[in-house]
């Protein structure tokens, strides 16, 4: 198991949160319209109101917001300072705070049963993720819920701006699961949410009950 206590992020990481933080309004703008995503959707449909969710690496709010006008309860975070800025703009009219900072450093008040990490661990290389992976999973609660997505493909990807793409297929699932110290459940391909050629997988990872 990783020392979360000792870890520091790597150049990597750190240039990838880097990106995120100087372009965080152009990342809202292009994506103003986008709906909810089909897993926020998904948590909805299959458990209703009184869940308990963190929203991990909360970007604009729109799934947060989504969340909450659905009855559930959300721990949102992000670790730009522009980017919660600009989710604190949508979220704390409905009373809804936002903090600020990184997968590694989540501690909720009490243990939640699901996590969304959705788009927002991409960009971590393996021992950076491993980290993330496991301290989301350390604040869910027995039977809780991960649901991580990432891009579909195979392959570690320069994007040429700061960040590495780390891509995963299906079949990745039994992987993840190890990394996070979970029982994976299910792996499920989307389509893009802003209507990109892109498919994504969304990763189901079930906290042991005991």
């Amino acid at each position: 198991m990783p020392n979360l206590s000792s870890y520091t992020p790597s150049a990597t990481a750190t240039a990838g949160l880097q990106f995120y933080e100087n372009s965080a309004h152009q990342y809202v703008a292009a994506s103003r319209t986008r709906q909810p995503s089909p897993d926020a959707q998904w948590l909805v449909r299959e458990f209703g109101p009184g869940l308990s969710v963190v929203d991990a690496g909360c970007g604009d709010g729109v799934d947060t917001e989504y969340l909450l006008a659905n009855g559930m309860s959300v721990y949102a975070y992000d670790a730009s300072n522009t980017m919660v800025a600009l989710a604190r703009t949508r979220l704390e009219p409905l009373g809804q705070a936002v903090r600020c900072h990184r997968h590694d450093e989540l501690r909720t008040p009490k243990k939640v049963d699901a996590v969304l990490a959705l788009a927002s661990l991409l960009f971590l290389p393996a021992a950076d993720l491993k980290v993330a992976l496991r301290r989301l999973a350390d604040n869910l609660a027995p039977g809780g819920l991960l649901i991580a997505s990432f891009k579909a493909g195979s392959e570690v990807r320069d994007a040429g701006d700061g960040r590495t793409f780390h891509d995963f297929e299906e079949d990745s699932l039994p992987r993840l699961a190890r990394m996070a110290g979970l029982e994976p459940e299910d792996a499920r391909r989307v389509k893009d949410f802003a209507g990109r050629p892109n498919d994504w997988v969304s990763f189901y990872l079930r906290k042991p009950c005991a």
